[in-house]
């Protein structure tokens, strides 16, 4: 599942970088990136290239495709604009670490379980900190605080993909399987299944109604989601 196009391909393929690129530390000469100094330069604030249509918010990603330069070397860049309590879902990213950079904001909570532990590991970072999450853990982030927050994402691979953690189980897997992840027994029924899988956001990101009271936002915007 591609998260509204942030993280994936064009073609849908799980390829770490452009498979024309024989030599990842030298890109092949293209007249992308050729004769002019400013294709070297990609504008993330004001520019319009690599900008994805998120209501409500600014996401753009630096990639192969968006900016030429990066081919064959193995990284994606995305910058975010966070609102106020938004919450990006619970997903993971199968072929790539993140490395997240506080641009801006005093309270990005970002948690994820650890593949071998399997502890939650929670950090909270403001401006000009940073922490990594490693590939294939399922993951959240968070802004905690009562104003935007900016962020920048990088990840060591040309395709890191993204999966949905709710939205893909229960979309994909069969009924019996899920009923005997949550427990089995009477309670755990077709009906409550299917009210629960109703309830998944088709989004990849929420607002926490808590978090809005407690800023005093709560009245115009509730559970506001960014599909």
């Amino acid at each position: 599942t591609c998260i509204s196009e942030i993280y994936c391909r064009y073609d849908g393929k799980h390829h770490h970088s452009n498979p024309k690129s024989k030599n990842p530390t030298s890109p092949p000469s293209s007249p992308l990136i050729s004769g002019s100094s400013s294709n070297w330069t990609f504008d993330f604030v004001r520019g319009n290239v690599g900008v994805l249509n998120v209501p409500n918010s600014r996401i753009v990603k630096a990639n192969h495709q968006t900016f030429p330069v990066l081919d064959g070397r193995n990284l994606v860049v995305v910058y975010e604009y966070y609102d106020p309590c938004q919450l990006i879902v619970l997903h993971s990213h199968p072929f790539g670490d993140e490395f997240f950079y506080a641009v801006k904001g005093e309270r990005m909570r970002v948690a994820f379980v650890d593949v071998t532990s399997g502890k939650l590991i929670v950090s909270e970072i403001r401006e000009g900190q940073a922490t990594l999450i490693p590939r294939g853990s399922i993951h959240y982030q968070q802004n905690l605080d009562c104003k935007p927050a900016v962020i920048l994402s990088s990840f060591n691979s040309g395709n890191p993909g993204a999966i949905l953690t709710f939205q893909s189980s229960f979309s994909n897997i069969p009924y019996d399987v899920i009923k005997e992840s949550l427990g089995g027994g009477k309670m755990v029924n077709e009906e409550l299944i299917e009210h629960i899988k109703a309830k998944v956001p088709n989004a990849i990101a929420v607002v926490n109604a808590e978090c809005r009271k407690r800023c005093g936002l709560d009245k115009p915007m509730d559970h506001k989601r960014y599909e």
